[in-house]
């Protein structure tokens, strides 16, 4: 029985002796993650436990060069930035460095303060938030949980002004698509054209085709915009009175309705194709 319990003991034993020798070191669980990482960057919860880990090796990871290069870049590009393009140029020269160099905390301050300056809030707060999560200090801790809500207020604000404009473009385009009285028009005995210039309307081309030859007029005091026509006809033939013509556009744009107004008299125009 003793012999059989020492048997045991010494197997256990090299089980161990075993199990550590194929264990890896942090550092070397560091190294691998890192690698993983940079095989599935947008792994957020691995990116997390290599900001946690690196703190935690004694002495601390060795910078690499290359990630010192694009630091030095980015440092250099955000000094001299003064414009969006700029700071998100700085910001690619960051990200480059992060690659390398995931652990490093302050790559993610700066990389939120770059994101932030060029109004990308979503990418800012991300930063942020990984900054946030290889600290300790409590004040600094409180600083940065500060600054994330303020970056979602940013967030909130950019969501808001975003939805005021697509609705102000759709207003615009629905009404660019509205019908207007521009085109040509007739009652089968007076005619002409509205012509368009942004969104001043004239009136050219009245002909009066009930008159032997044919009478042409001219449009005076025109008052117009895109749904109405107001305007007194004027021509030289002393034997044939114009009058003012009040014309609304009908919903379909089709028809211009509407009558004169010196004698209440009603008047349709069809649009001409």
């Amino acid at each position: 029985m003793k012999t059989a319990f020492k048997i045991l003991i010494v197997v256990l034993t090299a089980l161990v002796l075993i199990a550590n020798a194929f264990a890896q070191s942090p550092r070397e669980e560091l190294q691998q993650m890192v690698v993983q990482l940079q095989n599935t960057p947008n792994d957020n919860a691995l990116r997390e436990k290599i900001i946690k880990l690196a703190p935690t090796l004694k002495p601390s990871p060795v910078l690499p060069d290359t990630a010192i290069t694009f630091e030095g870049r980015a440092q250099f590009a955000f000094k001299s930035a003064k414009s969006e393009d700029d700071f998100l140029a700085a910001a690619q020269e960051y990200e480059k460095a992060v690659v390398v160099a995931p652990w490093v905390p302050g790559y993610y301050a700066d990389l939120c303060t770059i994101y932030e300056k060029a109004g990308k809030f979503e990418d800012a707060k991300r930063h942020c938030g990984f900054y946030l999560t290889g600290l300790t200090d409590p004040a600094q801790m409180t600083d940065v949980k500060r600054r994330i809500a303020g970056l979602e207020f940013g967030i909130e604000k950019a969501a808001q002004a975003a939805i005021a404009k697509a609705n102000a473009d759709a207003t615009a385009e629905r009404e660019r698509l509205r019908p207007t009285v521009e085109g040509k028009w007739t009652d089968g005995m007076v005619s002409f054209q509205v012509v368009r210039n942004g969104e001043r309307f004239t009136i050219i081309g009245g002909t009066m085709l009930g008159s032997k030859p044919p009478i042409t007029w001219r449009a005076q005091n025109v008052v117009a915009d895109r749904q109405h026509l107001r305007f007194k006809g004027e021509h030289d033939n002393p034997g044939v009175s114009m009058y003012t013509l009040d014309l609304t556009l009908s919903p379909s744009g089709s028809e211009l309705k509407g009558w004169y107004l010196e004698s209440k008299y009603p008047k349709t125009f069809t649009r001409v194709p």
